[in-house]
């Protein structure tokens, strides 16, 4: 058997070797390890035989990769802390009785397996190549592209490894050993601090390593760039000649804009890199792009490779969004998994399977339950497993050809703390804000994406409203009663703690035209039905001043549909 092409930084793990131009060949206990020269291999053997494949950080930069692996084997009660703290782009395998696949935080390093045979492979095409020509399984492709979908590949019976799961290569067995501690709300400072003390690491080690940074109009890259603080370092924006939406247009003209000024008023190291529509491209990058579960820009991968950059790590700033709110606020709801609703309805039309049957098999390959989520919210974990894990670790594998990745938050702790912080931070960037004001403080004073100049920002900021109450969930801009209900009249503040009178606006969702009288709501000494709310009531709330609302109930409620249904938003 003869791979088919060259697949940069490729590995295959199965029962047999593979032929092919310069495949290197690693035994580890019963199965093989294929891999391509490109792809850096670290080997420890002691009490268990250990590969990592690709590279590994820790806070202590001092540690060499076969540094850590020996803490992993020396240290096998500790290995989830060890895991829990490794940044990089790695695979993982642990051989003892059986051997384990682990993947790092967001599956960077892409990991596909097959669904009952003993394959994972770098590739879905490898995976599949393998399946067909070693074991004679048929692998059919499905009819369109799934673009990173769940943890689809383009192949049926192949899929993409969950980043918080270890794959069994014994059974195919999938297992999930992360978030390894329960959820609770963290205090910002002590987020910040960890955060901080690890980001700086991860600059010394950058620092030894020929780096070159992308930078937006996002906030999220000017976390990394405020962390970077060099004026020497290549930073590199996109702009595309494509044709584009008006949406990805003003995007764009956007990153020009705001970059420009920040690059001239800094005077920092820049390059615009303009890159084509994909049919713009050799036919070599499209034989290339055969390789590929995306198409995000075949014709970048092919510049790159081109480029100055070639060679060097690419610092990446994306999974910064989780430090945010990825999910709209409505879905941060403690043990609630009703976002699956929203899941199955993203299904790609190329996905032919019934969506019930679809999601709850996901579900079991990720070994997720409300359980074992141990309190984390869904979106974010759905964020980091799929977006991420899946979609993310895609388009980033499309520049294997020329560049490494890095990205500074990339640990499940760092993911765990930052998500671990109130929801009203997350929602107001307060984590972005504060660490590139610990960083590089005059980097907080540009505008970010679409927002207006920092004056205009300063004056919104005098008028600043505080939902209050300790009978009320609040997530982000949505308020629900706490249940079981222990009385019927649930009463929550809202506080304005700035210079400036604010106005807000609080909407209802509840529209049972025959249930009118069953849900209302008491804004000071106003009563409202809360169907006369659906379409919004605004109130102003003075400085320094406190609005009293009471949500009533015509009777106290055990079920907890009447909790939902007492939703309000409240902008």
């Amino acid at each position: 058997m003869q791979v088919d092409q060259h697949y940069f930084r490729g590995f295959v793990l199965t029962e047999q070797p593979i032929t092919g131009q310069e495949i290197k060949t690693l035994k580890i206990g019963s199965y093989v390890l294929l891999h391509s020269p490109d792809l850096p291999v670290t080997e420890y053997k002691g009490e268990r035989h250990l590969i990592l494949l690709g590279y590994a950080v820790m806070e202590d930069i001092s540690l060499s990769t076969r540094d850590i692996l020996k803490m992993l084997d020396t240290n096998p009660t500790d290995q989830q802390a060890l895991l829990n703290r490794m940044n990089g782009r790695y695979i993982l395998l642990v051989e003892e009785d059986d051997l384990k696949v682990y993947p790092d935080a967001t599956t960077l390093r892409p990991v596909f397996y097959h669904e009952s045979l003993p394959i994972a492979a770098s590739h879905s095409g490898l995976a599949a190549y393998v399946a067909k020509h070693h074991y004679e399984a048929a692998v059919a492709q499905y009819d369109g592209m799934i673009n990173g979908y769940l943890d689809f590949s383009r192949y049926h019976h192949i899929y993409k490894l969950n980043p918080n799961t270890y794959l069994s290569l014994h059974n195919q067995q999938t297992t999930r050993f992360f978030p390894s501690e329960d959820y609770e709300v963290m205090e910002t400072t002590t987020i910040l601090q960890d955060t901080i003390r690890h980001f700086t690491a991860m600059r010394d080690w950058l620092r030894t390593q020929d780096t070159y940074l992308t930078i937006t109009a996002g906030i999220d890259s000017r976390v990394s760039l405020a962390v970077m603080h060099d004026k020497t370092l290549p930073l590199l924006t996109y702009n595309s000649t494509a044709k584009l939406s008006a949406f990805a247009e003003q995007a764009y003209a956007n990153d020009i804009r705001i970059v420009s000024d920040i690059i001239s008023d800094l005077g920092l190291n820049h390059t615009l890199l303009q890159i084509d529509a994909n049919q713009y491209i050799s036919d070599e990058t499209m034989d290339y792009a055969r390789q590929f579960e995306s198409f995000h820009s075949y014709s970048l991968s092919e510049k790159l490779a081109a480029s100055d950059f070639r060679g060097k790590v690419h610092i990446k700033s994306t999974i910064f969004e989780l430090a945010k709110l990825p999910v709209v606020p409505r879905y941060y709801v403690p043990d609630d998994f009703s976002f699956k609703e929203v899941i199955k309805r993203k299904k790609p039309e190329a996905l032919t399977i019934d969506a019930d049957e679809m999601i709850e098999s996901y579900f079991r390959r990720a070994d997720l339950t409300v359980a074992k989520a141990r309190g984390h919210y869904l979106p974010d974990l759905y964020y980091q497993e799929q977006r991420m894990g899946n979609w993310h670790s895609n388009i980033t594998q499309e520049t294997d050809n020329s560049v490494e990745v890095f990205i500074l938050l990339n640990t499940r702790e760092m993911l765990r703390r930052v998500t671990s912080a109130s929801l009203s931070d997350r929602r107001r960037k307060v984590l972005h804000r504060e660490w590139i004001n610990h960083f590089w403080p005059v980097l907080n004073f540009y505008p970010v994406n679409e927002q207006e100049n920092l004056y205009t920002l300063y004056k919104e900021q005098q008028g600043s409203v505080e939902i209050e109450g300790d009978d009320v969930i609040i997530a982000g801009d949505q308020v629900v009663p706490k249940f079981p209900l222990k009385k019927t009249e649930v009463t929550f503040n809202l506080r304005n703690k700035g210079t400036e009178p604010c106005a807000v606006n609080i909407m209802s969702h509840y529209k049972n035209a025959a249930a009118v009288g069953t849900l209302s709501l008491q804004i000071a000494d106003q009563c409202y039905p809360y169907q006369a709310l659906t379409t919004g009531k605004s109130l102003v709330v003075e400085p320094d001043g406190v609005v009293s609302v009471t949500i009533k109930y015509n009777k106290l409620y055990d079920r907890e549909s009447w909790q939902k249904a007492a939703r309000l938003t409240i902008n």
